[in-house]
């Protein structure tokens, strides 16, 4: 498979105000807000609409709504066949008078979690594979303009019926700098970077972490750290992955290293059932990822040119061969 040039997935452009969309259908919910299937009458084009609702103040448009809302316009510009296409963002409010921001953008068949829930068991090495290079191609293309997602996981990656993947969700996504400090409390839990979880400064590591855990997940269908707190968290990436030495230990952690039960080095391989068929070379792939050290992580770019994905990057350069 090939990753497609942009006029392969190109998103038609909206034509109307947004209230002049039809809801179709309501596909999401969470804490934040609601996800609608919408039309476009005047084309039949299909869209998502998310619109998240924000407490209603009395010192005007709530802080949280200008971030959410400069975050998306520092992403709408980007064009990559695996990151969602943002088509728009509006600020409006609704019947009771609560602030919403709304944001259209590709409709996309599932997500991967509910796509590794419902489909068969087994998907195979090479789909693993595939869906694995478009995750981090997408992840090259954000860090290559500087930017850090933060929030990788399933839920956050969307997939289609012919098998191209897009990393959606954009709502914590950051400019960074290989020396910036940013807030910690990002990631759902089961993805958290350790330098997040001891509350350390931070780069585009993080999403690496975040994709071995992905990665792994498509091959065993669970996930490696379903812990319910931040300190059992800590406590299971070293049961399962081992102790760092303390050289490794990130400066100005909150917590010590001497703190915890030192634990050996195991790759994830011991973690992942038999039936899941995961490739020695995967597996050594995922461990290096999982490093607790985020500076011994290899980059999205690193990975891309693993062994493992030589038949996708030979397909990535005959796509972009010159015609004839």
């Amino acid at each position: 498979m090939m990753i497609p040039a942009m006029n392969d997935y190109a998103v038609s452009t909206p034509s109307l105000p947004l209230e002049k969309y039809k809801i179709e259908k309501e596909i999401g919910r969470g804490a934040y807000g609601v996800v609608h299937e919408v039309k476009d009458p005047n084309t039949d084009a299909i869209y998502a609409l998310k619109v998240i609702k924000f407490p209603r103040t009395n010192d005007g448009l709530p802080h949280s709504v200008i971030r959410e809302m400069a975050s998306l316009m520092s992403v709408r510009h980007l064009k990559h066949a695996n990151i969602i296409t943002l088509i728009n963002a509006f600020i409006g409010n609704d019947d009771v008078g609560n602030t919403t921001l709304s944001i259209l953008y590709e409709k996309c068949d599932w997500d991967l979690y509910d796509f590794l829930k419902h489909i068969p068991r087994h998907m195979g090495s090479s789909q693993c594979k595939w869906f694995s290079f478009q995750i981090l191609a997408g992840l090259e293309f954000l860090h290559n303009n500087s930017l850090i997602h933060r929030d990788m996981k399933p839920q956050n990656i969307l997939v289609n019926k012919d098998q191209s993947i897009r990393i959606a969700d954009f709502g914590l996504v950051r400019n960074y700098s290989l020396h910036s400090t940013f807030t910690t409390t990002v990631v759902t839990l089961w993805y958290r970077a350790p330098e997040l979880l001891l509350q350390c400064g931070y780069n585009t590591a993080v999403d690496i972490w975040s994709a071995g855990c992905i990665i792994l997940e498509l091959f065993s269908r669970e996930a490696l750290f379903p812990v319910k707190t931040e300190t059992e968290m800590l406590y299971s990436i070293m049961e399962k992955l081992g102790t760092p030495i303390p050289q490794d230990w990130p400066e100005g952690a909150v917590v010590d290293h001497d703190s915890f039960k030192t634990f050996p080095r195991r790759s994830v391989s011991a973690h992942c059932p038999p039936a899941a068929d995961l490739p020695a070379e995967v597996a050594t792939l995922i461990d290096s990822m999982l490093e607790f050290n985020a500076s011994r992580r290899p980059t999205a770019c690193m990975l891309l040119n693993h062994p493992w994905f030589s038949v996708h990057r030979a397909d990535q350069v005959q796509a972009h061969l010159p015609l004839m």
